[in-house]
């Protein structure tokens, strides 16, 4: 059978880019023939996969064709997989023309046709799954413009309805839905008539690449890179008001006006993302005189960014979203203790390897920092109980369950 998987995501798109590397790292055993879409322009990381890839001449003369910049890639006998690298927008511009068939979405029925793809594997929600008209399997990450539509990054602008029409049309054609948790599947089922049997809970995993050791010189080395101050706090988010900057800020504030106590943190993930609320938490920030203990860094590459977990007292994470969360992941595969909100979802995947705040409570969360910056004890018990958390959801396992489904979908 021959697969078709549409590469999605950009690094600076944080969990979701993990999760399609993921994905395809997951294809790399099977036997199949499978055609590698690659949608994330530039952010594709060649370097990774030019081992299994090389050049095929006839898409290459489609290209040419169509006047675009394609490259198109075959991978040897021994891998059996080609690779499409194309200009496709995968944005709401192709759900608002929902009767007309873009240019893009007609060339790409036409490769699918040539390359006699059975299955397409999509690793993020887009309207390019159904637009197709080829069986296919999505991830619904999440459906919080339902959940939390008092959020504009999820509801404004057009946002609510977009994602609508994706999910309304996605679940009801789709010949598979992945989705993170038992919690996200009850979510699916609630909001989308649909068969309970297509909707496949395949658990987050943390990205393959935070599986290495790192030494003290690599943390040390790191530690100067970036003027990391000697103990901090961590928060790799970007700003949007549901990730909660807001109550991290203010427990600062409460810990140093009531305790005594200057606890930094450090703050990564891109200030320039839609409906931003940057400027408001920096705002706060100078307001409360936090000037000195908040380091915002923007954008830390994957190479680094397993050291700031090693090197933290803690991840401060806050969020509004469910139903799990990849950044917990990583803290727990790389020993660092966990502070999380106790909200449906995250307080399942949690258990009590990490401290569960109200999100709502810049008391409960500075009642936390309190206990976990003072209490060596009580961060090395949380370390422990996150490795044996993690343990029980690993890669492998990861894998061979989508490869599972995978075939279920190509049989039925």
């Amino acid at each position: 059978m021959n697969l078709g998987v549409f590469f999605i995501g950009d690094p600076r798109s944080g969990g979701l880019y993990q999760y399609s590397l993921t994905l395809l790292d997951s294809l790399k055993s099977r036997q199949d023939k499978t055609i590698v879409f690659d949608l994330s322009g530039t952010a594709f990381p060649q370097e990774k996969y030019q081992g299994f890839f090389k050049t095929s001449n006839a898409l290459r003369l489609m290209s040419f064709l169509r006047r675009t910049a394609i490259k198109v890639y075959s991978q040897p006998k021994s891998t059996r997989a080609e690779q499409v690298t194309t200009n496709v927008r995968t944005t709401s511009l192709i759900a608002r023309q929902p009767t007309a068939e873009t240019l893009d979405v007609l060339f790409l029925k036409l490769l699918l046709k040539l390359n006699r793809i059975k299955l397409n594997i999509f690793t993020a929600p887009t309207h390019l799954s159904f637009r197709l008209k080829t069986p296919f399997i999505m991830p619904v990450h999440d459906l919080q413009h339902r959940l939390n539509p008092q959020f504009p990054e999820v509801s404004a602008g057009g946002i609510w309805e977009d994602r609508e029409y994706l999910y309304s049309n996605a679940v009801a054609k789709a010949t598979a839905i992945l989705v993170d948790s038992e919690i996200s599947k009850e979510d699916v089922l609630k909001f989308y008539s649909t068969d309970e049997k297509k909707v496949k809970v395949l658990p987050y995993v943390p990205p393959n690449y935070l599986r290495g050791s790192y030494t003290e010189e690599e943390l040390h080395k790191v530690q100067l890179k970036y003027h990391l101050p000697p103990r901090f706090l961590f928060y790799p988010a970007n700003f949007w008001a549901h990730k909660n900057h807001k109550l991290i800020i203010e427990a600062l504030k409460y810990l140093r006006e009531n305790h005594g106590m200057k606890v930094p943190v450090v703050f990564t993930g891109s200030r320039q993302v839609n409906y931003s609320v940057f400027d408001e938490i920096w705002g706060l920030v100078d307001k409360y005189g936090l000037i000195e203990q908040v380091h915002y860094l923007g954008y830390v590459s994957n190479e680094d960014i397993g050291s700031f977990y090693k090197l933290a007292e803690a991840l401060v994470m806050p969020t509004f979203f469910g139903s799990t969360n990849i950044p917990y992941l990583e803290a727990f595969i790389l020993g660092c203790p966990v502070i999380a909100v106790n909200i449906r979802g995250v307080k399942e995947q949690i258990g009590d390897a990490g401290l569960l705040v109200d999100v709502n409570s810049s008391q409960e969360l500075t009642a936390a920092i309190l206990k976990i910056w003072s209490d060596e004890n009580l961060r090395e018990v949380l370390r422990q109980k996150g490795y044996a958390k993690i343990k029980q959801w690993d890669f492998e396992r990861f894998a061979a369950a989508l490869n599972r489904i995978i075939d279920e979908a190509a049989s039925a």
